[in-house]
C-alpha cells in the first residue's frame, strides 16, 4: 500500500490509498477485489486526543463496532505525517452496514491535543450518520453527555468528545 496525504482547495486533509498491484489468480489478489483505476472511499480518519475515550464515546452512543487497531512509526510514517519520531495509534470502527468505517488517530509522539474547531465551517467539516432511530440514538448521546446542539425533525447536529461535528439523519 503507497499512502499520498494532501489537501483540496478549501484546506482539507485527505489521503489517497493505492494498494499494490496483484495480477488476477495471485494468491495474494482478493477474489471481489475492485479494478485499479476505482476510486472509492473507503474511510473517514479524525485526530482525536485520546484514542481509548474517543473510542468509548464511538462505540457506546453510536453504535459502532470497534475493529483492528494499529500503532504506526518509522520513516515511511515520518515522511507522511511530516512529523519527526511520529507514533500514532489507529483505531477502526465500523457501522453495522457496508460501507466507509471510521478511523482514530491518537497521536502518542508528538501527543495529540484538542483544538478548539470553528463552527463557521460546519457545512464542510462533519462526519455524517444515518438511523433508523433518531430518537434512541439521542438518548444514547444525551447519556454520554453529549446531547445534540440542534434537533430538526429529521437530524441532529452535535459533537463528540474531542468537538468533531456530527450530523444524524433519519432514514426511513
Amino acid at each position: 500500500m503507497t499512502a499520498y496525504k494532501f489537501r483540496d482547495p478549501d484546506g482539507h486533509p485527505l489521503e489517497l490509498l493505492v494498494p499494490a498491484h496483484t495480477p488476477p489468480g495471485d494468491p495474494a489478489h482478493p477474489p471481489d477485489s475492485r479494478p485499479a483505476h476505482t476510486v472509492a472511499i473507503d474511510h473517514t480518519a479524525l485526530s482525536v486526543g485520546d484514542g481509548r475515550r474517543a473510542g468509548v464515546f464511538y462505540e457506546k452512543a453510536l453504535g459502532l463496532t470497534p475493529g483492528a487497531e494499529q500503532t504506526n512509526t518509522g520513516p515511511k510514517q515520518e515522511h507522511l505525517d511530516d512529523l519527526p519520531e511520529v507514533q500514532v495509534r489507529v483505531a477502526t470502527l465500523f457501522t453495522a452496514l457496508p460501507g466507509p468505517h471510521l478511523e482514530l488517530l491518537g497521536y502518542e509522539r508528538p501527543r495529540g491535543r484538542r483544538q478548539a474547531l470553528a463552527a463557521t465551517d460546519i457545512a464542510a467539516t462533519r462526519i455524517v450518520f444515518e438511523t433508523t432511530d433518531l430518537a434512541a440514538l439521542e438518548r444514547r448521546l444525551t447519556a454520554h453527555r453529549h446531547a445534540p446542539t440542534r434537533q430538526v425533525a429529521d437530524a441532529a447536529l452535535g459533537q463528540d468528545t474531542d468537538g468533531h461535528w456530527l450530523l444524524i439523519e433519519r432514514v426511513l
